[in-house]
């Protein structure tokens, strides 16, 4: 026999993996004699099986959500601009909408005066249809019941998915929920405010219809209706379906079997599919396509998959995407327990993704630059209009998905009822705690309501007074953009902002913005008034905070020869004060 130091570190890594597998391998013909199936459950049982995982599910959604269910008076649980603007949209849908529809239709003229906002290009219909039927989902608490109940209902949706559709055997079938619903890509969701992100339960639906509809099930609509609501949901989500189906049709052995079915579903997901290219091509969001800064923030990178990092999570609109090695060990030794029809397009669609959400240029962390070109990146160089997709961190809950039901079958088909809830247990850690500590992390990003706005006239328009940013893409100006949208649930002004869509070179108000700071700033108050009530402003609205004490002094100066004294408040955190234009 060799040495210990003479053995190739391959041949030690395939000893480790193999002994890991038998650990837990169940394929035994002693173990199936002593081990019989077990008989089909009654329905008490079903009952009480059912009723267990619903409370597993909304008591790991609450951890997972904390500090959202804290008792907070006026405090979204989100470091980020989302959630503010969630809150906008909201409001917006449930108070304005449908008043404004038959004369404005897709656009608001709440936001961006003169010429209105366009809400077309949206994302999160499902989010918005809700908000309509829920008014007080505007509310932090509303937003944060949604977070808690949105990872519930994914938890739930993915562990039914893995019981009816590939077998697996309840209570190990709530990894599948663990995975899915408690990940990285949600945790940053979570962190930056998108609460619409985090329901995600029509994707483990439309992956469940799948499988069944390729077993020979006879459920075409119900694929269709559940692709409908992934697009409902999201445009992410809808692609991440789409990428699902064509994955695996392309190689399954009985796809011409499939093809009525297809037919049926068809004929929801075209015409619900052409009416959204329709609105969206019809949409100002195409003139965003190219934003590659914004697609490298919101890329995973390698250091980001392996685990959540305090340091990396601090940059501004960072995501933390990890992995979780439990799931991911599970999902490798079920490669030696299923058959490859079952595992390998499952395990093939997780690598996929995991390279999708690299971006097309990557780094081996967020600190350094990126250099690393990857499959995303030859894809958009071959369609640009591809680059549109700027959060390639969300092709990962497809990673997830498809991770966790191998997690859950792998339990299901192992032995020792010891290790099995010791992988549980290391499910939950990589979820709770490794991809990003919801219990220790404090968020909290409070809802501005300054009275200050409610001095302008009911029906006039404001104009905020904030610096101009000092890049094309300015993180602590979209909050602060934010902000001035989420005031405006509470004063009902118009304002020059965008608030569905805040990019600052493309907004009247950075328009307006630039013409009226570069005269009062040099001396020429007067004209920065003329310049100000030609474009319908009634109230300058000034952050002082915001301006270093020179331009201060000289903004302050200047206005107070267009209105007298202002009107200062600091309520909502921060410090304001209100110019009124004179002849308004």
């Amino acid at each position: 026999m060799a040495p210990a130091a003479h053995i190739a570190p391959s041949s030690a890594v395939g000893a480790v993996f193999r002994r890991f597998v038998a650990a837990i391998q169940p394929w035994s013909r002693q173990r199936k004699a002593v081990h019989p199936p077990r008989p089909p459950l009654a329905g008490g049982s079903h009952l009480v099986q059912a009723s267990v995982t619903v409370l597993v599910a909304l008591l790991l959604s609450a951890v997972f959500t904390w500090p959202a269910l804290r008792p907070a008076d006026e405090a979204l649980a989100a470091t980020g601009f989302d959630g503010t603007g969630m809150s906008w949209m909201a409001w917006y849908m449930a108070e304005h909408f449908l008043r404004q529809f038959p004369e404005h239709g897709f656009f608001t003229a709440l936001s961006g005066y003169p010429a209105g906002e366009d809400l077309q290009g949206n994302d999160g219909w499902l989010f918005l249809v809700a908000s309509m039927l829920l008014p007080g989902l505007a509310s932090p608490l509303g937003l944060h019941l949604w977070a808690w109940l949105g990872c519930a209902a994914s938890f739930l949706a993915a562990e039914r998915a893995a019981v009816l559709g590939w077998g697996a055997r309840w209570p190990w079938s709530m990894a599948a929920g663990i995975v899915f619903a408690f990940n990285g890509v949600n945790h940053g969701a979570l962190s930056e405010g998108r609460f619409y992100h985090l329901a995600q339960w029509p994707l483990a639906l439309f992956f469940l219809a799948w499988k069944k509809l390729l077993d020979g099930a006879r459920c075409g609509a119900a694929l269709g209706l559940a692709w409908l609501l992934c697009l409902l949901t999201s445009a992410y989500t809808a692609l991440l379906a789409s990428l699902v189906a064509v994955f695996t049709w392309a190689w399954h052995p009985r796809r011409t079997q499939c093809l009525g079915e297809l037919l049926v579903a068809a004929v929801f997901i075209i015409p619900s599919a052409a009416m959204f290219v329709a609105i969206f091509v019809q949409s100002s969001r195409l003139e965003n396509w190219g934003a590659l800064t914004e697609t490298l923030r919101n890329s995973a990178t390698f250091s980001g998959l392996l685990g959540w990092s305090p340091a990396e999570t601090a940059l501004p609109g960072f995501n933390s995407p990890t992995l979780g090695f439990a799931g991911l060990a599970l999902a490798l030794a079920s490669t030696r327990m299923l058959r490859p029809e079952i595992w390998l397009p499952l395990l093939s669609g997780a690598i996929l993704s995991v390279f999708l959400a690299l971006g097309p240029v990557t780094a081996l962390s967020p600190f350094d630059d990126p250099g690393i070109h990857t499959p995303l990146g030859w894809l958009t160089w071959m369609v640009p209009s591809i680059s549109f997709f700027r959060f390639p961190v969300r092709f990962l809950l497809l990673t997830h998905l498809a991770v966790g039901i191998l997690a859950a079958l792998a339990l299901s088909r192992s032995r020792g009822l010891g290790l099995r809830v010791l992988f549980l247990g290391a499910l939950l850690a990589d979820a709770l705690f490794w991809s990003g500590p919801s219990l220790l992390q404090p968020r909290s990003s409070p809802v501005p309501g300054n009275s200050v706005y409610s001095g302008v006239a009911r029906d006039t328009p404001i104009l905020d007074i904030i610096p101009e940013p000092s890049r094309r893409l300015d993180y602590g100006l979209l909050i602060v953009v934010h902000r001035i949208c989420a005031a405006q649930i509470l004063h009902a002004r118009p304002l020059l902002e965008y608030c569905l869509a805040p990019v600052t070179a493309q907004s009247p108000a950075f328009k307006a913005r630039r013409r009226i700071l570069d005269a009062a700033l040099n001396g020429r108050a007067i004209q920065a008034g003329d310049m100000a009530r030609r474009m319908g402003v009634g109230g300058l609205v000034l952050h002082p905070d915001l301006f270093d004490p020179t331009d201060r002094a000289m903004l302050r100066h200047a206005f107070r020869q267009l209105s007298g004294t202002p009107v200062g408040s600091a309520e909502g955190g921060e410090y304001l004060e209100l110019y009124l234009l004179s002849g308004r």
